[in-house]
């Protein structure tokens, strides 16, 4: 695959390069080059406070938290775009969100 139709990311941590596909719009524009889309590429996940204060249902907020785009999700978890997200879909990212929401939890009971 052409290296033009890959955007390139340097993560914080210096780990190295990771490579995700162009969203579908900016592909248009480089050309017909051999890449395999993925879905939602572009799409970031809302924050916490998004999914539980707005008008949601109770469904709707587990999904807004737990199922971001898989491109949210290569990207976010560094993540090879060729692997299977299996994993992260229903171990890592879940996880993670508990984690999250239990630290706000904890802050909120202790005043902070």
């Amino acid at each position: 695959v052409p290296e033009t139709a890959w955007c390139f990311l340097a993560r914080a941590s210096d780990r190295g390069r990771i490579y995700i596909p162009l969203p579908a719009e900016l592909q248009e524009h480089v050309g017909g080059l051999p890449t395999k889309p993925i879905q939602g590429a572009g799409e970031i996940m809302v924050s916490l406070r998004t999914a539980m204060l707005g008008q949601h249902s109770f469904a709707k907020r587990m999904r807004l938290m737990l199922r971001p785009s898989d491109w949210w999700l290569y990207l976010y978890y560094n993540s090879d775009p060729s692997k299977s997200l299996v994993w992260i879909q229903w171990v890592k990212h879940p996880l993670r969100i508990f984690n999250w929401l239990s630290r706000r939890l904890y802050s909120r009971v202790l005043g902070g």
